[in-house]
């Protein structure tokens, strides 16, 4: 196996982020000099059965998506002698989970701007019909640009069953639904996701238990200790943590509500949210005052596009400016709150 000093198809390994069961992990760059994460397959992973086609379909899922808020896969090689794959670079940011042992807790701005660009993440997969099935503080990057969802291309590929479709991933948060080794669903993102955000903010389980087993059947039989986590954030967060999965909102809902729109606006579009999501935290304070919770439990006010597109191009005089379905509170600042 290639190691730092060596090239991989046209990469240089540059730095040794260390290894892991199903491979090595390096900084590289490609020839244009941009920064890069390579993955080295190890031998024994590659050599399970069907586990080079598997990688094949999983880095395939990966390159359909794209966002400011996925670490995703942009190259790969599943059938070189020695498997790998190539991500693009996060930066300085560094892995949730080692920010929460050092004791450096997120905290106002910076918590909301976590939730709302980790939440984006799981939108945009869930939009390409990708289940990202391990929603945990390993696998969120933070830095000073915000947070990035690391797209689990190669557990993917190791964890999925042989036809590539389904998956029996071991689950990484307690979703009640899955203790019966069901499988995953968005449903689990978004209860993942919750669980996460609260424990950025408060260091510990939103279902605190002294043991693993008894985390888990607290989020079966008990409600979720929000205590520490902000109002109103925590609102969305206690309708993502209900033991019911088909109570809890999609990402794109929860998205949509956290950037403030209500139950008298049209649920916008992903790439509208998206734009806003990439824009979001640019001033130095902006949060939505409070949360629309019937938006959250049952849906937005149906009303058809085409109506909102006349409007627009009418400019009616009730809105001289176009319509806008995105509620901007007034920024702190001074400002319009965009």
């Amino acid at each position: 196996m290639a190691g730092v000093g060596e090239s991989v198809d046209g990469y240089r390994l540059v730095g040794d982020l260390g290894a892991d069961p199903r491979g090595a992990h390096f900084r590289a760059v490609d020839a244009g000099g941009a920064p890069h994460v390579l993955t080295l397959v190890s031998g024994e992973t590659a050599r399970a059965p069907g586990f080079r086609e598997r990688l094949e379909r999983s880095v395939a899922l990966s390159l359909r998506v794209s966002s400011f808020s996925l670490l995703t896969a942009v190259d790969a090689d599943p059938w070189a002698g020695t498997p790998w794959v190539a991500f693009r670079h996060a930066g300085h940011a560094e892995p949730l989970s080692e920010r929460i042992a050092g004791g450096d807790l997120l905290a106002d701005r910076e918590l909301y701007r976590f939730a709302v660009h980790t939440v984006t993440a799981l939108a945009v997969l869930h939009d390409a019909g990708i289940v990202h099935h391990g929603v945990t503080g390993e696998n969120i990057l933070v830095g000073a640009d915000g947070a990035v969802v690391v797209d689990r291309v190669l557990a993917r590929a190791v964890e999925a069953t042989a036809d590539g479709r389904g998956s029996f991933l071991t689950p990484q948060q307690p979703e009640p639904e899955r203790r019966g080794g069901g499988r995953g669903t968005g449903a689990d993102d978004v209860f993942g996701w919750a669980a996460t955000v609260v424990r950025a903010a408060t260091g510990r389980s939103a279902f605190p238990g002294p043991t693993r087993p008894g985390t888990a059947a607290r989020a079966v039989v008990g409600r979720p200790d929000l205590e520490g986590a902000p109002r109103p954030l925590s609102s969305v967060l206690e309708g993502c943590l209900v033991r019911d999965p088909g109570r809890r909102p999609g990402a794109h809902r929860v998205l949509a509500v956290l950037l403030g729109y209500t139950g008298e606006d049209v649920c916008p579009e992903l790439g509208e949210l998206h734009a806003r999501s990439l824009r979001f935290g640019a001033r130095k304070r902006w949060m939505p005052l409070e949360v629309d919770l019937g938006v959250l439990e049952g849906g937005f006010r149906a009303r058809a596009r085409e109506e909102v597109r006349r409007r627009v191009a009418a400019s009616e005089p009730e809105n001289p400016v176009g319509l806008n379905l995105i509620w901007q509170p007034p920024d702190m600042d001074g400002g319009d709150g965009d």
